[in-house]
């Protein structure tokens, strides 16, 4: 069996991963509000994908207003990564599109090309994603003001990403259209927009009766 810094590949690799990343996060004096986990299966895998995720609060510069996080992290997946609070439309001018995001109904942000070799499953999350989402974050608020991303990187669906993105490129895919029509692939995106959704749920939720 195949073994890296992190122990067994697999479901023993993910939950290492997490608790190292949990570890960071105290390490860091960054307090997370809750974490959860739950086994699926996700994609084309015939096993149950451990899947977890956790809530924390990043503030950028002491200056900068508070942002509750949202990380998700599925076996075998890079971390998907959201903003719950504050709504960064209503943070926004209303003519303006925010940069470097892969789902603008739900924050979910982009913090490096996947097609570069900026992101490493060898590397610790917490070293690795919690500067990323600081640096985006620091580069939203600057934005917000300047109305210019000054944060660089590749924004998703540009001219650089249709040059290097394969999906641009492949063909129709090789399913018969037997296999399209009976098939139904739950991906790893799927669900972390479905945890996503839930505890957006209720944190506005509970948001509403606090001010009651």
């Amino acid at each position: 069996m195949n073994l890296n810094r992190f122990g067994h590949k697999g479901t023993l690799l993910a939950r290492k991963r997490f608790t190292f990343l949990l570890n960071y996060l105290i390490r860091a004096g960054i307090k997370d509000d809750i974490k959860g986990t739950l086994q699926k299966k996700v994609g084309y895998s015939k096993k149950l994908s451990l899947i977890n995720w956790v809530e924390f609060n990043l503030q950028p510069t002491s200056l900068s207003r508070i942002y509750k996080i949202l990380l998700v992290y599925i076996e075998g997946y890079p971390p998907y990564v959201y903003v719950l609070t504050p709504s960064l439309e209503e943070l926004k001018n209303e003519d303006c599109i925010i940069p470097h995001l892969y789902d603008h109904k739900r924050y979910r942000l982009c913090l490096y090309y996947p097609h570069s070799n900026d992101y490493s499953s060898d590397e610790e999350i917490g070293q690795q994603y919690i500067p990323w989402i600081t640096h985006w974050l620091y580069y939203f608020e600057e934005w917000l003001y300047s109305g210019e991303w000054k944060g660089g990187g590749v924004e998703p669906g540009d001219i650089v990403d249709r040059e290097l993105n394969p999906k641009y490129k492949k063909k129709e895919d090789t399913l018969s259209l037997k296999d399209k029509e009976t098939d139904v692939i739950v991906t790893a995106a799927d669900e972390a927009n479905k945890i996503y959704d839930r505890r957006l749920m209720q944190l506005l939720k509970e948001l509403k009766n606090e001010a009651a």
